[in-house]
């Protein structure tokens, strides 16, 4: 029977931590990384582009705890946020709108969501639903934030949908380009 390897993961405030274990061996001799979390990455980036007041934008899901008051930092520097727009399916979403209440004077815009014409592929029943579910978000967006800018990119030959259109209460676009 073969010897059982584990494999053990702990993502900190500080590092993230691998270690590979086989059954058999002494453990000063499992594989092991230490490395920088994500969180002291991003509160890195997050530091430097305040030094070097240029703009910033983080990306992905949720991380939690480690290094964060470096969006405050960036705020005492004069700089504005940009925040993705909160999940309203989630049941919880109230506690989203609460933590970003108190950056609603220092937001740049709330970013709606990145390619709808890319993510509806070129169905257009899908990007009639993506851009209508855009315009809900944004009317519950502004019962708390109604001063807050709301803003969307698009790039996947958006002009050749016969139903595309600029979602109402859409206040900036980017337009991506891919080079075809």
């Amino acid at each position: 029977m073969a010897q059982p390897r584990i494999l053990a993961i702990d993502v900190g405030t500080g590092t993230q931590d691998v270690l590979v274990f086989e059954a058999g061996t002494l453990i000063e001799n499992s594989v092991q990384l230490i490395m920088p979390s994500p969180t002291s990455i991003a509160a890195d980036r997050v530091r430097r582009a305040t030094e070097d007041r240029v703009p910033l934008l983080l990306t992905g899901v949720t991380m939690g705890g480690g290094p964060g008051a470096s969006g405050d930092q960036a705020i005492a520097a004069g700089m504005k946020l940009m925040f993705f727009a909160p999940d309203f399916s989630d049941p919880n979403v109230q506690s989203q709108i609460d933590a970003m209440k108190p950056y609603a004077t220092n937001m740049l815009a709330f970013f709606m969501m990145d390619e709808p014409d890319c993510v509806a592929n070129g169905d257009t029943n899908k990007l009639d639903q993506l851009l209508s579910n855009i315009e809900s978000n944004i009317n519950q967006l502004r019962l708390s934030f109604p001063q807050v800018p709301t803003m969307m990119t698009v790039g996947c030959a958006f002009w050749s949908y016969s139903n595309f259109r600029i979602p109402q209460g859409i206040d900036y676009i980017a337009i991506e380009s891919y080079g075809s």
